[in-house]
């Protein structure tokens, strides 16, 4: 599967142009960039997104070693392969954390290899976590919600049955009290839905009238009372 993008930076065009076509010619590649020196490679990593870097080490200006250094600075550093003809600065390399160390002429096999490490150092990102959803506490109404909903306000519950009652098993496995005692439990409780009738007041109307001369010469009216009986 191609996936990788790779930069190949080298100052000889024959060994650069070598070490590209190998880097194509492999699956798991899926592009290939090239620079001829440090600073050209820089502008590449620059303005796009590189998963390896196949450097050598000897170039004019900034040799592939300092380069190395600058890399690792990165926010996200890409993998670094040294791909040199001297052997001598492979210790050095390996301390800067570099994957591989390839050395010249490269042979297919070898770089299938040094491409093999890069994949396998690459960061694995984190599987996609599903956001958590806030819980619907609604739960559908069950058949005590129904009776609850329908009960008329003020309505009492029934008291529980009395410890030595009698009778048929119930729906969970409770007796059922006898006829007179659940009798008494629905005039009980009748008594305690239905609202007290109140006394009707006996009402008598009273007619009050001016009782001053001045009342009457200024034309009070009389009135109306209704007082309740004693």
């Amino acid at each position: 599967m191609s996936e990788l993008r790779v930069l190949a930076v080298d100052d000889e065009p024959p060994a650069l142009d070598e070490l590209a076509y190998l880097l194509r010619a492999d699956p798991r590649v899926a592009s290939v960039h090239t620079a001829g020196d440090a600073t050209g490679a820089l502008r590449l990593l620059r303005d796009l997104d590189i998963d390896a870097v196949f450097l050598d080490i000897r170039m004019p200006g900034l040799d592939g070693m300092e380069l190395a250094r600058v890399l690792t600075r990165f926010a996200k550093p890409p993998a670094v392969v040294f791909v040199t003809a001297y052997e001598e600065r492979a210790v050095e390399a390996f301390e800067l954390g570099v994957v591989d160390y390839v050395r010249k002429p490269v042979q297919a096999e070898r770089l299938a290899e040094s491409l093999r490490r890069v994949a396998a150092a690459r960061p694995v990102p984190p599987p996609l976590v599903p956001r958590p959803t806030a819980p619907d506490h609604r739960a559908a109404p069950g058949r005590r919600g129904l009776r609850r909903r329908h009960r008329r306000p003020g309505a009492a519950r029934l008291p529980p049955p009395h410890p030595g009652a009698q009778g048929p098993p119930g729906p969970r496995g409770q007796e059922l009290e006898p006829l007179e005692d659940l009798a008494k439990v629905e005039r009980q409780r009748e008594r305690l839905v239905r609202p007290p009738a109140l006394p009707r007041p006996d009402h008598r109307r009273l007619d009050v009238l001016p009782v001053t001369a001045v009342e009457r010469e200024h034309g009070v009216p009389s009135i109306l009372v209704d007082l309740p009986t004693a």
